[in-house]
């Protein structure tokens, strides 16, 4: 799994442009603003995957076929690119009614996709969607019927991670990761800062900390089997979304990393032995026994162990998260030796 983001963009200018040549993004999801030059845009960024998307989809406004046929349209006047369609965008699903609606829809969008030949991504719920995951079974069929699942996978300050950037973990078993294509990622905000949006840079983000950040979530992201996340935005036709354009810094680090690593080394966790996940202490057997006889004994520290010793791969994005967790291991230690009494 490559470790670069992909990028969103729907205008093309030399900025846009510059990002992409610097970024070689896996995948770039295209607005309707700049479906004329498609060409470009797939010889800026190296032949990635294109997600076509109209921009403003409804499902009481747009009919799915028609829509599918626009979307297939664009797609065919280029036979030598690889586009998919994009279904509908952060659909509103709070209520039964409107869960049945989305589903009638984006089976409609798929199958009139198929027909012509054209892969989709559909269901693109917003970051921290659906509230009650219980429902997430009335939407399973649009899972199911398009090829991938689209998922906005958004870190935002104040929110936990498990519910926000790595929120798919928390899905049914049924949920194909495999299948998981993160259409929006980035910083965002629960609050307009100063009216504005609450982007990286709205929010005070250094360029060098966000390429981090991103790095180190693009690699978990790959452990954990999903295809990758597309940043919003590389460029849009409405300045309102400035606060989220990359740097030409943060893109070059991105596609630096990507070719660096262009693959994923095989990852140490999980793999699937009849049903079960294997153990590190069950990959590495002689090593664990090594290690319980140095004195250690939890695995999460056995890990550590490894990474130390270079039997699993570490890059400085996942060291910066370990250290992390590391200080809020000392920090949680501290709080309670501050509670104990005195002697």
């Amino acid at each position: 799994m490559a470790v670069n983001l992909g990028l969103w963009l729907d205008t093309w200018n030399q900025e846009v442009a510059a990002i992409l040549r610097a970024g070689k993004p896996g995948f770039v999801l295209v607005g309707q603003g700049a479906w004329d030059q498609l060409l470009e845009i797939s010889e800026a960024a190296g032949n990635p995957l294109i997600i076509l998307r109209e921009i403003g989809l409804r499902t009481d406004v747009d009919h799915p076929i028609a829509s599918a046929q626009r979307l297939c349209g664009v797609a065919k006047r280029h036979p030598g690119l690889r586009c998919i369609a994009h279904g509908i965008n952060e659909p509103t699903v709070e209520t039964a009614e409107q869960r049945a609606t989305l589903v009638t829809w984006e089976l409609a969008f798929t199958g009139e996709a198929h027909r012509q030949g054209v892969k989709t991504v559909c269901l693109n719920l917003a970051w921290g969607n659906p509230g009650d995951l219980t429902v997430l079974d009335e939407l399973r069929p649009i899972h199911d019927a398009s090829d991938f699942t689209g998922m906005h996978l958004y870190g935002v300050p104040g929110v936990e991670d498990l519910y926000s950037c790595y929120r798919y973990r928390l899905w049914p078993g049924w949920f194909d990761r495999g299948k998981l294509l993160s259409t929006e990622v980035g910083i965002d905000g629960l609050d307009r800062i100063n009216g504005e949006r609450p982007g990286w840079r709205t929010q005070g983000y250094t360029e060098e900390l966000v390429s981090l950040v991103m790095l180190a979530r693009s690699w978990d992201w790959a452990q954990d089997g999903i295809m990758g996340g597309i940043w919003f935005a590389a460029g849009t036709q409405h300045d309102e979304w400035a606060p989220y354009y990359p740097t030409l810094g943060m893109a070059r680090a991105w596609g630096e990393s990507a070719a660096r690593f262009p693959q994923m080394p095989p990852p140490p966790l999980p793999i699937d032995i009849g049903g079960r996940i294997m153990t590190l202490a069950e990959q590495y057997p002689q090593l664990y026994t090594d290690w319980i006889g140095a004195g250690g004994n939890p695995e999460e520290a056995f890990e550590w162990f490894l990474r130390g010793q270079g039997v699993i791969q570490t890059d400085k994005a996942k060291a910066v998260e370990m250290l992390d967790n590391l200080k809020s291991h000392v920090e949680e230690m501290t709080r309670i030796v501050d509670q104990l009494p005195l002697g």
